[in-house]
């Protein structure tokens, strides 16, 4: 998810990189679990769902 240009993390604000060998990264706990909790997810008119409505009677 980190790398996901469109996904919920920027670097600098929820992680970055640490160290000048091997890239560590270096994640804020906090900006980071809201950035998640804030991210666009997908409406609820989308989400496919099972009713009973929906299926075909026999």
């Amino acid at each position: 998810m980190r790398r996901d240009p469109n996904g919920p993390f920027q670097q600098h604000r929820d992680w970055q990189f640490i160290g000048l060998g091997i890239r560590k990264i270096r994640w804020n706990k906090e900006q980071a679990i809201q950035s998640l909790w804030n991210h666009k997810r997908q409406p609820s008119a989308e989400v496919e769902t099972f009713s009973h409505d929906g299926s075909p009677r026999r």
